[in-house]
């Protein structure tokens, strides 16, 4: 979505910080839709299964050795039911994978070294269209360094912003 608003508003962005990102109009690969042949809960399914699937099954959203993340994901997903339920990938009237080189603003990729396969990929792209992107990719971390290494995330975001 901030990559679209960048886009949409030009004017009313000044710089984007992007976790975890993928874009639009880049396909996903068979591999991440099924998350690796894990499946996962149907997002307006049992909360508890829901939980139990993001804080212990699926290997990308946080590094394997984040037990204080995971342990984390799994009270916020017990907490806020409603979140997720009915989730669905957004759909855009112009994917922004082709609009990407418009953007001429600093730029910040965040990720963990385990996220999935699949954001590493949508990040290069992203990387490759903006001018002057920066690239952070946390070890230990995977799709939620901001849980995972929250003081490296911190510093990291804060240098970039101050920079500008």
């Amino acid at each position: 979505m901030a990559l679209h608003f960048a886009l949409d508003y030009p004017a009313m962005v000044d710089a984007l910080v992007l976790v975890g990102p993928v874009v639009s109009g880049m396909p996903f690969s068979e591999h991440f839709m099924t998350r690796g042949g894990r499946g996962q809960p149907p997002p307006d399914g049992a909360v508890e299964a829901r939980a139990t699937y993001w804080a212990s099954t699926d290997p990308w959203i946080a590094a394997p050795t984040s037990t204080e993340a995971r342990r984390r994901i799994r009270e916020l997903v017990l907490a806020h039911p409603s979140n997720g339920a009915s989730a669905r990938l957004a759909r855009w009237s112009q994917p922004a994978l082709g609009r990407l080189s418009q953007i001429k603003i600093p730029t910040l990729l965040i990720t963990g070294e385990s996220d999935i396969p699949d954001v590493h990929a949508h990040m290069g792209a992203i990387q490759t269209a903006i001018p002057g992107t920066n690239r952070i990719v946390f070890p230990r971390a995977g799709h939620l360094p901001h849980l995972e290494v929250p003081e490296a995330f911190n510093a990291a975001v804060t240098k970039f912003l101050a920079s500008r």
